[in-house]
């Protein structure tokens, strides 16, 4: 199974995240990969990093009886770009059209 890279990506619900790398569960070795929402949350504060494994991060999930991309990469992280879209109230990237 490959690595994600690091960069953007848009979960299937829409938001946005950064995903920052992979580590390791110090017991059982299990990939995981580390990323950080692109968001705030009321109930998990601004930009809330969260860490889930390999297997689900990269897993197809089913969305109105279609097949597609938990997350899907949109492309390598430019920083000007994101914080204009957040303070516009912006959680998709224009163009793509993967609706949950």
């Amino acid at each position: 199974m490959s690595l994600p890279q690091p960069g953007i990506y848009r979960h299937y619900k829409e938001n946005l995240y950064r995903v920052l790398g992979t580590g390791r569960h110090s017991e059982t070795l299990e990939e995981y990969v580390v990323y950080q929402g692109l968001y705030d949350s009321p109930e998990f504060g601004k930009n809330p990093l969260w860490v889930r494994p390999l297997n689900l991060f990269q897993e197809q999930v089913t969305v109105d009886g279609r097949s597609i991309p938990r997350f899907t990469y949109i492309g390598p992280e430019n920083e000007k770009v994101l914080e204009d879209r957040r303070e516009r109230g912006e959680s998709r990237i224009e163009g793509e059209d993967i609706e949950s």
